[in-house]
């Protein structure tokens, strides 16, 4: 039996979709499927190194445009309209689609065989759907992993609520056995009001070794705690927020340190090349690490640190999860993150494992770190106690085995 997943977002091998078409390309052979992993056109160098150290990856580049083009120009926005959005949305489905038909025809797969979007976009959700509605297509096993809102990547969110319902009705006529997937259950539950489709929430697919040794923070209050800030940079995780709140939380605490992952400052909306941060990330106590990570060197940064920071925008991440507040809580650190239904849910679950900012302000940033400071003992024993739990129960193998063959369907 084939597996094909669908990933036109892989463009690059930051972030998750790299390690994940990897993982579950790796995990199908061994379940017994061949693996097809297609991904687009253009894609990044950086992509074309590591295939070349693993040559049986199974991956075909065949889609003409990739999810994360805007489509509006965000250097101009005076020049936007919802017109010119839906031209771009309707252009950028329509040729996922042609792709589709032309690389992997429907009626060469059979009964049985199974469809993966781990990373599912609208502007590419209708393409998709009116592909698999393609005559003489069997009955298949369809897996679709809503990991962003509709409105991500789009002009409108109002717009885009109208074409996720369209979208949403195209995939109810699929003639196979299509359930939708979300790691938020407040997402769950708006998708779940919007189709008849089943919609479940998944545990975390965290990328995290559950042998690895879990190794104790090092920082105290004398000798200074170090705060890291992972991740590419850019206002939906809170960028902007950091350089204001650490140059007035070290005017306290001038013993512990900072380390912010990003590349040269003016590349990132967050990091916009003003005076002030300048003068903070050129700070001794501040180190701007201007490189991507691959998956261990990442967690070897998330290590490196005492207390984690993740204040993203609330608006941004309502239904999205924060992977790297979950893997600082499987690597044995102490969180700070924005205050969401999810995190929320978690905090109420696990204990006090951190502090969550009370808006998404420099003032609420600084209190919270403060805070956090002032008891991490407290947060620290918290946090020790459910590290296991979370590398047990939100991994990869446990999120792929879900996925595939969920409970109770």
């Amino acid at each position: 039996m084939k597996i094909i997943i669908i990933d036109p977002g892989f463009v690059t091998d930051r972030g998750h979709h790299f390690p994940m078409n990897d993982f579950i390309s790796h995990e199908a052979k061994i379940k017994g499927y061949k693996p097809i992993v297609l991904g687009p056109e253009k894609y990044a160098y950086c992509i074309k190194n590591k295939l070349c150290r693993k040559p049986n990856f199974p991956a075909r580049f065949i889609f003409p445009v990739h999810s994360y083009m805007h489509p509006f120009d965000r250097r101009k926005p005076e020049g936007n309209s919802i017109m010119l959005n839906m031209s771009v949305f309707g252009n950028h489905n329509k040729l996922t689609e042609i792709a589709l038909q032309k690389n992997i025809p429907t009626d060469r797969l059979k009964d049985g065989d199974t469809i993966l979007l781990h990373t599912t976009f609208l502007n590419s959700m209708l393409g998709i759907a009116s592909w698999l509605r393609s005559p003489n297509t069997p009955k298949l096993k369809i897996r679709v992993v809503l990991r962003f809102p509709p409105w991500f990547y789009q002009i409108s969110r109002d717009v885009s609520e109208i074409l996720f319902r369209e979208a949403l009705r195209l995939w109810e006529q699929i003639n196979g056995d299509v359930i939708f997937f979300t790691d938020v259950q407040a997402y769950t539950e708006y998708v779940q009001e919007r189709t008849s489709i089943p919609v479940l929430t998944t545990p975390i697919g965290l990328d995290l070794n559950t042998k690895t040794p879990i190794t104790p923070p090092k920082g105290d209050a004398k000798k200074g705690f170090v705060f890291v800030a992972a991740g590419i940079p850019h206002e939906a995780k809170g960028s902007e927020l950091l350089p204001p709140a650490i140059t007035e939380y070290l005017k306290c605490f001038p013993q512990d340190r900072f380390i912010v992952q990003g590349r040269v400052l003016h590349h990132f909306e967050g990091f916009r090349e003003n005076d002030q941060d300048k003068a903070i990330f050129s700070h001794p106590n501040v180190q701007l690490l201007r490189k991507t990570l691959d998956t261990e060197a990442f967690h070897e940064l998330l290590k490196t640190g005492d207390i984690l920071l993740n204040p993203y925008c609330p608006i941004d991440y309502h239904f999205r999860t924060s992977h790297i507040f979950m893997e600082g809580l499987g690597l044995n650190r102490v969180v700070i993150g924005a205050n969401l239904d999810w995190t929320q849910e978690w905090m109420e679950k696990l204990g006090n494992v951190g502090a969550l900012l009370e808006d998404h302000s420099v003032e609420a940033l600084i209190d919270a770190m403060c805070s956090v400071r002032e008891n991490i003992e407290e947060h620290r024993a918290a946090v020790l106690k459910i590290t296991d739990r979370i590398r047990n129960e939100n991994n990869a193998h446990n999120w792929l085995n879900f996925v595939l063959n969920p409970p109770n369907t």
